[in-house]
C-alpha cells in the first residue's frame, strides 16, 4: 500500500490576512460575553408600588383650552388676521 505523505496547507496572504482578522473578532466577541456574563449589571425583581403622590403627579401642567376659558371667537371674513 501506498500511503499518501500529508503537506503542508500553503495558504495565500490574503487568506492568511482573513484567517487574522476573523481570529480576533472571534476573540473579542468571546471575551465581551465573558465580561458581560462576570461583570454584567444583576438584575434584581423589585416589587413595584404605586405611589399615588409621586413627583410626576406634582408638577405643574399646562392647562386644557376648557380651562382657559376656550378658543377666541370666530373672526369674520373682512377682519384681516393679527399681525403678531
Amino acid at each position: 500500500m501506498d500511503e499518501v505523505a500529508l503537506q503542508p496547507l500553503k495558504f495565500s496572504p490574503e487568506w492568511i490576512e482573513f484567517f487574522v482578522l476573523a481570529g480576533a473578532i472571534l476573540v473579542v466577541t468571546v471575551l465581551a460575553a465573558i465580561w458581560f456574563l462576570v461583570f454584567g449589571k444583576k438584575r434584581k425583581k423589585k416589587k413595584r408600588r404605586h405611589d399615588h403622590g409621586s413627583a410626576r403627579r406634582r408638577r405643574s401642567r399646562r392647562m386644557t383650552l376648557a380651562e382657559t376659558g376656550g378658543l377666541p371667537p370666530v373672526r369674520g371674513e373682512e377682519e384681516p388676521p393679527d399681525a403678531t
